[in-house]
C-alpha cells in the first residue's frame, strides 16, 4: 500500500498513524557528538574547564606580581575558548589567528605596564572573537564584535549565574525559602565583606567565630577571575548578538550644504592658505632662521607656547580636509589648494617638533614631552595619509583605516620601549646646572634629580651608569628608586630581568675598582 502524505499534519500525529500505510517509521537519527572535544559544549564541562582557570590563577598570581605568569595564563585561556567552543581542528586554517594572538601576549612579556595590559586584553578579545565567528567578517566587524563582547559579557555572567540558581532551587524546592531571606543574606553578605575590609577589629572577630576560617580577599579574588572567564566559555550563547550591528537611533544631522558647498570651500582654501604662509613665513625667520625675537617674547615662552597649540591645528586642518574632500574631486584647481595647505601643515608640524626640541633642550625631557614627539610624528604621518588620498581619490573609511593601524604600530612599538631609561640618559647627559642640598644632606642634586629618581625602577641603569662615571649621587636615601624585584619566577620579566643583570653587572665591576 502506498502511503498518502498530508501536508500540515502534527509529526506526532504522523508517527502514530504509521500502521495505515504498512510501513515502518523513520526514526529521525540522534545527532551524537562526533568526537569527545564536542562533547565540551555541555555545561558541566564548561564548569570543569572554569574550575580549571580559577585554580590555573590563584597558582599564578595570587601572593606575586604579574610577570610571564600573565603570558602561560594567557595561552590556557585561549586553549579553554577553543574547546569551549568544540574546535577540532587545533588552529589549522586559523595561522594568522595564532599569529596576532601571540604578538599581543609580547608587550607582557616584556615589561607589564598599562599599554602592555591593553595589548594583551586586546589580543584574548580578538581570538575570542575570531573563534566565536569563525574567521568570517571584515576587519571592521570583528573589531565591532570585540566591542560588543565586552558588553555583552556582564549580561551574560548575571543571566548565567541567575540560571544557575533557578536550578538548584528547583532541585530544592527552596523558591519559598528564597522569597523569604534571598534579599537579606545577600545584602548581608555585601554589607559583612564591606565591614571586614573597613575594620581590622571585626575582621578579628568573624574570624574567630566557631568554623570560620576564610581568606575573604582570596575568595573575592575566585569570584573576579570566574566573572573574568566565564563569558570566554560560553561564545556560543553570545555570537548572534556579537553578529549584530550597533542600534544607534537616528540623531539629528547638521545639514551642511549651508556650511560646505564648493563656493565656502574655495573660499576657505584661499583664506588658509594665505593665514598659513603667514604662520610658515614668521616660523622661518624665528624658528628656521634664528632671528633675534620682538622685545616681550623670550626664547622659552616662543619655544613652549607654539608646540600643543600647532598640533590642535593640524588636527582641525585634517579634519577639514577630510570633510571638503568630496568637493574638491575632480576639480584640479581646489586639489591643488587643498594639497598645498596640507604641505603647509606638515612644516607647521615640523615647526612645532623644532620648538619642542628647544623646550627640551632648555628644561629637561618628561614623560609628557616624549609623548608630544611621538604625537607630533603621527600627525604628520596623517596629513601625509590625507594628502596621497585626495591624489587616489580614496574613500575616507580608506584613510581611517590606514590612520588606525599607523596607531596601533606605533603603540605597540612603544610598549617595547624603555622611555624611562632613555628619558633619564637624555637628561643626564645635559651639562651640570646648578645643584642644591636635598633632605636633611650635602649630596649635590641635579635640580631635576627629583623627577630623575621619581621615573622608577626601569631608570636606574642611566643612574647607576651616571654615578658609576661623575662619582655624583643623583638619587638620595629618601627618593632613591625601588631595586626591580623578581622574588619568585613568576614576575619574571624581560626588561626586569635585563635591568636586573646590568646593574649587578655594573655592581660588580665598581667593586673591583
Amino acid at each position: 500500500m502506498r502511503g498518502y502524505l498530508m501536508r500540515g499534519v502534527p509529526a506526532s500525529v504522523r508517527m502514530d498513524a504509521w500502521w495505515m500505510s504498512g510501513e515502518a517509521p523513520v526514526v529521525p537519527p540522534v545527532n551524537k557528538p562526533r568526537s569527545g572535544l564536542e562533547a565540551v559544549r555541555r555545561a558541566p564541562a564548561r564548569l570543569v574547564l572554569l574550575l580549571a582557570l580559577i585554580l590555573l590563577a590563584d597558582w599564578l598570581f595570587w601572593g606575586y606580581g604579574a610577570g610571564v605568569s600573565l603570558v602561560l595564563f594567557g595561552v590556557a585561556l585561549a586553549a579553554a575558548v577553543w574547546l569551549a567552543a568544540g574546535r577540532r581542528d587545533w588552529l589549522r586554517g586559523d595561522t594568522l589567528a595564532a599569529l596576532v594572538f601571540g604578538a599581543g601576549l609580547l608587550p607582557v612579556l616584556d615589561y607589564v605596564q598599562g599599554l602592555s595590559m591593553l595589548f594583551y586584553v586586546g589580543s584574548l578579545t580578538g581570538f575570542a572573537v575570531w573563534v566565536a565567528l569563525n574567521g568570517q567578517g571584515r576587519l571592521a566587524d570583528l573589531l565591532q564584535a570585540g566591542l560588543r563582547f565586552w558588553l555583552l559579557a556582564p549580561v551574560q555572567v548575571l543571566r548565567d549565574t541567575a540560571a544557575s540558581g533557578q536550578v538548584v532551587l528547583r532541585a530544592q524546592d527552596m523558591r519559598g525559602t528564597l522569597r523569604a531571606w534571598g534579599l537579606p543574606m545577600a545584602a548581608g553578605a555585601v554589607f559583612l565583606a564591606l565591614f571586614v575590609a573597613g575594620n581590622p577589629v571585626f575582621e578579628n572577630l568573624v574570624l574567630s567565630l566557631p568554623g570560620i576560617n576564610a581568606d575573604v580577599e582570596r575568595l573575592m579574588f575566585w569570584v573576579l577571575i570566574a566573572a573574568l572567564v566565564w563569558p570566554f566559555l560560553v561564545l556560543y550563547k553570545m555570537r548572534q548578538r556579537m553578529r549584530v550591528p550597533f542600534d544607534v537611533p537616528d540623531a539629528p544631522r547638521l545639514s551642511i550644504p549651508a556650511l560646505f558647498n564648493p563656493q565656502s570651500v574655495v573660499n576657505s582654501l584661499v583664506l588658509f592658505n594665505l593665514m598659513f604662509a603667514l604662520q610658515t613665513g614668521l616660523d622661518a625667520v624665528y624658528l628656521w632662521g634664528h632671528a633675534a625675537l620682538p622685545s616681550g617674547v623670550s626664547p622659552a615662552d616662543f619655544a613652549h607656547r607654539g608646540a600643543y597649540p600647532l598640533v590642535l591645528t593640524a588636527l582641525l586642518a585634517g579634519l577639514f580636509a577630510m570633510v571638503s574632500r568630496p568637493y574638491v574631486r575632480d576639480r584640479r584647481g581646489l586639489q591643488a589648494l587643498l594639497l598645498l595647505w596640507l604641505g603647509q601643515n606638515v612644516a607647521l608640524m615640523a615647526g612645532a617638533v623644532l620648538r619642542l626640541d628647544l623646550y627640551v633642550d632648555a628644561y629637561g625631557l618628561t614623560y609628557l614631552r616624549v609623548a608630544a614627539f611621538i604625537w607630533m610624528g603621527m600627525v604628520a604621518a596623517g596629513l601625509a595619509l590625507i594628502g596621497w588620498q585626495v591624489l587616489r581619490g580614496r574613500e575616507n573609511g580608506w584613510m581611517l583605516a590606514r590612520v588606525a593601524g599607523l596607531l596601533v604600530a606605533v603603540l605597540y612599538l612603544c610598549s617595547f620601549v624603555n622611555f624611562a631609561d632613555m628619558t633619564a640618559r637624555f637628561n643626564l647627559s645635559r651639562e651640570p646646572d646648578v645643584y642644591a642640598v636635598k633632605g636633611g644632606g650635602r649630596a649635590p642634586v641635579r635640580l631635576d634629580g627629583d623627577y630623575i629618581c621619581a621615573l622608577g625602577s626601569m631608570a636606574m641603569p642611566a643612574i647607576a651608569e651616571y654615578q658609576q662615571q661623575t662619582g655624583q649621587a643623583v638619587c638620595g636615601a629618601w627618593n632613591m628608586p625601588a631595586y626591580p624585584q623578581i622574588d619568585n619566577w613568576r614576575e619574571w620579566g624581560f626588561r626586569k630581568w635585563r635591568v636586573r643583570r646590568y646593574l649587578a653587572t655594573a655592581t660588580a665591576m665598581e667593586n673591583t675598582l
